[in-house]
């Protein structure tokens, strides 16, 4: 964040979303974690369709969501299937 607040490069909502992916990627919680990253691209989606977002933050959170999406590749619902004994 700029002095006194100004120039702020962070956007509260999908800050928000990125803690909960990243506390749900630490702790392994693949469906948990695919689902906020569609979360996360929803709302960059609309926040951007709105004009609530300054240039700078379109091509930050459109490569975070990139790098994301790159990084649960591999991921698929089955991966946290139930084992059965």
């Amino acid at each position: 964040m700029g002095l006194f607040g100004f120039g702020k490069k962070e956007c509260e909502p999908l800050e928000a979303i990125l803690f909960s992916l990243n506390m749900n990627m630490s702790h392994n919680y693949k469906d948990a974690t695919i689902s906020d990253l569609n979360k996360l691209e929803s709302m960059f989606e609309a926040l951007r369709r709105n004009g609530d977002l300054n240039e700078k933050q379109m091509v930050h959170y459109a490569e975070v969501i990139d790098e994301w999406k790159e990084k649960t590749k591999g991921f698929a619902y089955k991966n946290q299937a139930p084992t059965r004994r």
